[in-house]
């Protein structure tokens, strides 16, 4: 693993990055955490040190390759915050709508939570949904409604 402020031409060909994201046992990222040091040229703690300490213990070491940038995109700010959001609901719309929902308009739809439908199911303009739905069978939600931890069968 490299950091590279100026690539050059044979670091151009690099294929794979490190997004940053890292997934472990909580007690072993703490023990792992509390041995890193900042003994390089920058003085700086290297995260990705903890990648060498879990492989030197034998832990699997894996990555991942995501389907979307969405799924490894960095958010700074509020602004940065709200459109992957947007590509995120963006993104749930489109799966309900290819497994036979009918959204009315997809851009004013909002699922913070579950949603689980059975056929012919339509919703409206400006739903919003929290937390675990099921909507059964020829469920109609209308415009405007707030649905929060609910079965309609």
């Amino acid at each position: 693993m490299s950091s590279i402020r100026t690539p050059a031409t044979s670091s151009r060909r690099i294929q794979e990055i490190n997004t940053g994201i890292l997934v472990a046992n909580g007690a072993d990222l703490k023990r792992w955490l509390a041995k890193l040091t900042n003994n390089n040229v920058q003085g700086e703690y290297y995260i990705t040190d903890i990648i060498a300490m879990a492989y030197e213990e034998g832990r699997e070491i894996a990555a991942v390759h995501p389907q979307r940038l969405s799924e490894v995109e960095g958010v700074n700010n509020r602004l940065q915050l709200s459109r992957l959001e947007r590509v995120w609901q963006s993104e749930k719309a489109e799966e309900l709508l290819l497994a036979g929902v009918m959204l009315r308009d997809p851009a004013r739809f909002d699922l913070r939570g579950v949603l689980k439908h059975g056929r012919d199911v339509e919703i409206d303009t400006n739903v919003i949904f929290e937390g675990d739905v099921v909507l059964g069978d020829r469920v109609k939600i209308g415009t405007g409604c707030v649905i929060k931890e609910q079965h309609h069968w």
